[in-house]
Parts: structure tokens; sequence; C-alpha cells
């Protein structure tokens, strides 16, 4: 299990018998440290990615919370250079990684390797177009659900927009998960 602590800027590794493996974090700008983390996710065979926003990139770790490398508007072709404010991350079953952008309020896809791939959701995408996006998670059959204020959009893993539903809360939810079968907001 995988803590992010916002406002610790940690990442803590705990043991199934709930007992702290590791930690990792405080402020700062270098490998290693966080300043406003806002999303964790983690791949087969468990790598580990921390949006770290206000450093503006996403951090890779290995399983053992070993630095890997960052993903920063470097990764992007220049068309998006500055404009790269990550707020979340998901992996897909094939190793692809989706960065939840909240600036540019789109979702970019990155492949295996982390090169840059496509970015979906932006203001030009019609119905699927974000507004004020605030999480993601891929579902085991990879299909993309971004929250999305009062309702969660749904794209395929091309980045083809599907279809979205609303929600009734009168608060705005701020995170989403998936299981094999559902969509918990």
């Amino acid at each position: 299990l995988f803590v992010l602590d916002g406002g610790n800027n940690t990442l803590t590794k705990f043991a199934s018998d709930g007992s702290a493996v590791k930690t990792i974090g405080g402020k700062g700008w270098g490998n290693f440290e966080f300043d406003q983390p806002t999303g964790v996710c983690a791949s087969f065979p468990l790598n580990i990615y921390v949006a770290d926003y206000n450093n503006r990139r996403v951090q890779q770790f290995d399983r053992k919370l070993n630095y890997v490398q960052s993903i920063t508007d470097q990764n992007l072709p220049s068309l998006y250079s500055g404009e790269f404010y990550p707020a979340a991350c998901a992996i897909s079953s094939q190793g692809e990684l989706f960065i939840l952008e909240t600036e540019g309020k789109r979702v970019l896809k990155f492949d295996q390797n982390q090169i840059f791939q496509m970015e979906f959701g932006s203001y030009s995408a019609g119905a699927g177009a974000l507004s004020d996006p605030r999480d993601i998670t891929v579902t085991p059959s990879d299909r993309v659900f971004v929250l999305d204020a009062h309702r969660v959009v749904a794209y395929d893993i091309f980045g083809n927009y599907v279809s979205s539903f609303s929600l009734l809360s009168p608060e705005i939810p701020k995170a989403i998960s998936s299981t094999k079968d559902e969509i918990v907001v």
C-alpha cells in the first residue's frame, strides 16, 4: 500500500500488516522531494508515479521507492512548453501512463517508455471537453474516466470520447477510482 500525504509532501510504503516500510519526500525540488503532490498511481511490475503539482512533474519510482526518472514539460512537444501542471495519473493494463493536466484541462497519454503519444479532453474535444478536471482512473478493461467537477467523462484508450454522466452531489467530488466492475467517486 502506498499513501501520499500532500500536507507533509511524503509518500509512504506500507507492508500488508500495516507497518510503515519506507517514507520518502519532504518539501523541496530535488529527486525524492515534493511540492504539493496531488496524485499517485502504480503499475505492474510496480512502478510508482507521483503527480508533483507545484514542481510541474511526475516522478517515477521503482517498487522499493528508488528514484527512476521525472516526466516534465521537457517530455512534451514544444507546443506544450510551460503548461504542465499534473494533478493526477493513472496506468492502463498495457502500462500506458495517463496524466491529468489541470491548467490545460486535458489528459496527456504516454507509452510504456514515457514517450508522449497524444492529448485529449481539451477545449476542442466537443462533448468530451473538460471544464474542471479533478481526478483520473483507468479501468482493467482500459476505459479512461475523468472526474470533471459534477460529471464523469469516459474515453476509450485512444482518447476518443465515449460518454459522460452527471453527479448529483451538492459538493464537488474530489476523487475517482475503479474496480473491475464499478466506478467509485
